[in-house]
């Protein structure tokens, strides 16, 4: 065998064993950004659940036979609840319009947002793993209930994250009654109009409304109209789209892009690439519902 065959024999190997160790460290990096993000950002209140009577008490009303109106409340009293209950001012008030004894309800909703349920964080895509509420058996658990849903509403969980990036998911409600929302899932998958209630499976749980509140059914209608079956794109938002239809879209840019055709910008930071996070933080967006978050820093 010739010094030249040898030579070339001894580069390839040298290349593959190269490619070897590349492959195997980009693995170990992999696994190890994975393992780091399957810690969960899952937040369990550590300060005091306190009796919710003592909150209204302060109100001067009688609620002795749990009868009691939000006229009184104060800013003060609605960030107690938040805080006890994760529920914004809108979800308290619609449990005082329908509900015949509200502080019960609230107390209920107090219990849940208190409540370490157990959770799994499992695999969802290539790269993506996501945490969901499981009961013993291995069934998903709807673990709290949904306080006043409408259309337009923005849902986030932080649950998903991809290569150590937790990056969320995102969702706008289309059909309130019905209990549908459109979403872009997942790379390699369409939008798709989902069931509202598997957003009870997560851990954590965010839902957001528009602060002028009448768009929301116009926001739904066109949502619905124009961003549904749309492809997946990683990178959707990053370059301009030209026309009424756009070629792609992801989590976060769904719900951005229907606002924006509205005039309505609830990227916070102005960056390239809307988030999650970015949309968390809009001013623009008011809390309804919190789970698994806490109230004080809710995407910091």
């Amino acid at each position: 065998m010739s010094d030249r065959v040898l030579y070339r024999r001894k580069r390839i190997k040298k290349i593959l064993n190269g490619a070897g160790i590349f492959i195997i460290a980009a693995f170990l990096a992999l696994l190890i950004a994975n393992r780091a993000a399957d810690i969960s950002v899952r937040f369990t209140p550590g300060y005091e659940k306190v009796d919710l009577k003592e909150i209204f008490n302060a109100t001067g009303e009688d609620i002795s036979g749990g009868v009691l109106s939000a006229e009184n409340l104060s800013e003060e009293m609605y960030h107690s609840l938040l805080q006890q209950t994760g529920l914004g001012k809108d979800a308290v008030d619609k449990i005082f319009e329908t509900e015949y004894n509200p502080v019960k309800t609230l107390e209920a909703y107090q219990d849940d947002f208190f409540d370490p349920k157990e959770y799994k964080c499992e695999s969802i895509g290539i790269v993506t793993r996501e945490e969901r509420l499981y009961v013993e058996d291995g069934r998903l658990l709807n673990g709290y209930l949904l306080a006043d849903v409408r259309n337009g509403d923005i849902l986030m969980t932080k649950a998903t994250h991809s290569v150590g990036w937790r990056h969320g998911h995102a969702a706008i409600v289309v059909d309130a009654v019905r209990g549908k929302t459109l979403e872009a899932v997942i790379w390699g998958k369409p939008s798709m109009i989902q069931d509202l209630s598997k957003w009870r499976t997560y851990p954590t749980f965010i839902q957001l409304r528009y602060k002028q509140q009448e768009i929301g059914e116009e926001v739904a209608k066109y949502a619905e109209e124009h961003m549904d079956r749309v492809d997946y794109g990683l990178l959707a938002g990053l370059l301009p789209s030209h026309g009424e239809e756009i070629a792609s879209t992801q989590c976060s840019h769904l719900p951005w892009y229907v606002y924006m055709h509205f005039g309505i910008d609830l990227n916070s930071n102005g960056g390239w690439l809307v988030t999650p996070k970015d949309i968390v933080n809009s001013e623009l967006l008011e809390i309804v519902q919190l789970y698994g978050v806490n109230p004080d820093e809710v995407w910091k």
